[in-house]
């Protein structure tokens, strides 16, 4: 996925669920969680 990110919008990037739980955190939400989707898509969601 980072492959595609790079070259559809040059200096983007993707980011692991363990980042996105991280930056939650770093914030004040108390708790999140990643659910799997269809194919290769993944929605995060976090709580306060």
């Amino acid at each position: 996925m980072s492959l595609n990110m790079l070259i559809e919008f040059g200096d983007a990037f993707d980011y692991s669920a363990a980042d996105f739980e991280e930056w939650c955190r770093e914030v004040g939400f108390k708790r999140f969680e990643v659910i799997h989707l269809a194919g290769p898509s993944n929605a995060a969601i976090a709580y306060t």
